[in-house]
């Protein structure tokens, strides 16, 4: 089921509309179909310093002390916004300082999905249509920027590649897609997650997780935008340096990001709420 008539959607409608320097855009943010790459990594807690200058969040480290990053390199084929391409890099964060957790990736997919204390503050958006970039940074206070990008998706794997309003490489790749998650990563997921996460992950569907916001103009505070995803496929795998290929220009070569875990999903299904519904 492709389609906004899916459970996800009927259970945050459309229900009105906001204006901005585009036109009118319509609320919530629907993505009802395309394909989504996210790759689990770590990178320089120093290189973040300044990102999270003035912030009322803190970092959640390794237990080697690099911080979390989350990239999402996605294809919304079919939107309520019109098809568009996005590339977003976050960082895992939490209320509380000096919150740690071990140097395996596995440990890390199993708090995203459940410390729902935590969520993954927004260092850098882009989009490669204006209505969407002018919803995410007037609406949402995302300060998202305007890209060009493109990505295949095949049966074996996915190419892509996005540069900057101006043409300058941000980031390229061409990342495996397997049939299947790999056995032995997800069982140190499940391992972490706990029979009460795990009860907790079966319950909840779609599942949740929370986006927080920088500090701007438009949004003053770290808002915690909550998010609904619901694929019918995931597949999660290690990252393989000798058979993938993940390459930064720009603003994101300067944290010296090393990919660990690479998950696909599909359809993407996705709602974003801004932080102030409920």
């Amino acid at each position: 089921m492709n389609t906004a008539n899916h459970p996800i959607f009927l259970d945050a409608p459309l229900s009105r509309e906001i204006t901005l320097s585009t036109g009118t855009a319509p609320i919530p943010y629907h993505v009802y179909d395309g394909h989504g790459m996210i790759v689990l990594g770590s990178c320089s807690a120093a290189a973040l310093a300044d990102r999270f200058a003035g912030q009322d969040v803190h970092l959640v480290l390794s237990a080697s002390g690099e911080a979390i990053v989350v990239l999402f390199f996605c294809d919304f084929a079919k939107a309520s916004h019109g098809p568009h391409l996005e590339l977003h890099m976050t960082v895992l964060a939490a209320p509380k300082q000096g919150e740690t957790l071990s140097d395996d990736p596995a440990a890390w997919l199993a708090a995203v999905a459940t410390r729902q204390d935590w969520g993954m503050l927004s260092l850098h958006l882009w989009n490669d249509t204006p209505q969407v970039v002018a919803y995410n940074s007037e609406y949402l206070g995302l300060q998202a920027a305007q890209c060009q990008g493109q990505i295949a998706v095949a049966k074996d794997q996915v190419v892509f590649d996005f540069s900057d309003g101006e043409g300058a490489s941000l980031a390229s790749g061409r990342l495996r897609r397997m049939p299947r998650s790999d056995a032995g990563l997800m069982w140190r997921v499940m391992r972490g997650l706990g029979w009460r996460g795990i009860w907790a992950a079966l319950r909840s569907r779609p599942a949740s997780a929370h986006l927080i916001n920088r500090k701007s103009a438009v949004l003053n505070r770290n808002g915690r935008a909550q998010t609904f995803t619901a694929p019918d496929k995931m597949v999660v795998t290690s990252f393989n340096p000798t058979l993938d290929r993940l390459a930064f220009g720009g603003v994101l070569a300067r944290y010296g990001i090393a990919a660990k875990v690479t998950q696909h999903i599909w359809p993407f299904r996705f709602v974003y709420r801004h932080p102030d519904d409920v």
